[in-house]
């Protein structure tokens, strides 16, 4: 097995000293340049750019190993602060133990491996194994021993940071530093962490912020009514609930009829769940099912409106609920047209969905 190979080996392994070995590929290739120098095969200011190179490479894996060192100090900080945070923990969103130390080891090995790939591909195949051009290289400023503050305030850090972490390991930070908290309200990272996460690689849909999807997909585990373990996520009422709390929150569209209370026009500004996705079956649009708390709640509203704004009122709720409603269907179903779309079938798309193919809930 050649320098090389072996070096990588390691490398990829993340179980030995990334300085030393470093040191040692750098003072292998530095020999083997002497080497050449001696059989006249490179001149003198060749040798000496290339020592010059190598020793700032030096300084630099220096650097990087410094910075990890300073991260899990930092680390260690978090986990002792979370340590107290029981109520958080009571509702499944304790950090895991190692999460975030395993988060900044695989940074900084990634940037070591990416540091060696980039230049190991300069590699000319008729020369010897340790031939590369490193002129260019340079590392980043922000490997400069600073202050964890300082550093979790560099967006790119605490970007790639949030990539290795879960939305439940991302709650958990926003609650053990005042910093973080104020960071960690930008949806940007909360959508960086859910997209590592294995099948949520699609887009939040409109209208429901990247922290509320975080929470709904990943962060409650119960039904959100009465606790229970067993439950069902409904993404177009936006909840996670059980079977036995079904018939006490959601009403249907029948019964609303029949109370004979809630105007008809309301019903589009209504968020609304084909039955037939709880029972795995077909059910027509009638059987629309809607949560009771926000069927009142929007007519209580409703009724509070001047009577010269309600339709302009109506309109924008309709059209909130008719955009959310479609981007769920297109994040269920990729491949769904536009006559499944329009604002004026959206009672009517279950119907002719559901006609094709059951629309399960993930």
């Amino acid at each position: 097995m050649t320098r090389t190979a072996e070096y990588k080996r390691h490398l990829r392994s993340n179980t030995f000293d990334i300085e030393k070995a470093s040191i040692i590929f750098l003072e292998g290739h530095v020999k083997y340049l002497q080497r050449k120098y001696r059989r006249q095969e490179i001149k003198i200011n060749e040798l000496e750019s290339r020592l010059k190179d190598f020793k700032k490479l030096k300084e630099d894996v220096r650097k990087l190993k410094n910075q990890i060192d300073s991260l899990l100090n930092v680390n260690e900080a978090l986990r002792n602060k979370s340590a107290d945070l029981s109520s958080v923990i009571d509702y499944g969103f304790n950090l895991t133990a190692n999460s975030v130390k395993n988060a900044e080891l695989t940074i900084f090995f990634r940037k070591m491996k990416k540091l060696f790939e980039t230049y190991q591909n300069k590699y000319n195949e008729n020369q010897n194994e340790y031939e590369i051009d490193i002129g260019s290289l340079r590392i980043s400023e922000i490997i400069d021993n600073v202050k964890w503050k300082e550093l979790i305030s560099n967006n790119t850090i605490l970007a790639e940071i949030c990539s290795y972490l879960t939305p439940k390991d991302l709650f958990s930070l926003t609650q053990v530093e005042k910093l973080l908290f104020g960071k960690l309200q930008d949806e940007y990272y909360w959508k960086i962490s859910r997209q590592q996460q294995p099948n949520y690689n699609h887009k939040c849909p409109i209208h429901m912020t990247e922290q509320q999807y975080c929470f709904l997909n990943f962060m409650c585990q119960r039904c959100q009514f009465c606790r229970r373990s067993d439950f069902s996520l409904i993404l177009e009422l936006k909840t996670k609930i059980c079977s036995e709390c079904r018939e006490q929150v959601l009403i249907s569209r029948f019964e609303i009829e029949e109370e004979n209370r809630i105007p008809s026009e309301l019903f589009p500004a209504f968020h609304s769940v084909d039955y037939a996705q709880l029972d795995g079956r077909y059910l027509d649009y009638s059987v629309l099912h809607y949560l009771k708390s926000e069927v009142y709640d929007t007519f209580d509203e409703y009724l509070k409106i001047p009577q010269n704004e309600k339709q302009e009122w109506l309109n924008k709720k309709s059209r909130v609920v008719s955009e959310y409603y479609n981007d769920v269907l297109r994040i269920k179903h990729q491949n769904i047209t536009n006559q499944y779309l329009s604002p004026e079938a959206s009672l009517h798309s279950h119907t002719q969905l559901t006609r094709l193919d059951a629309f399960w809930i993930p």
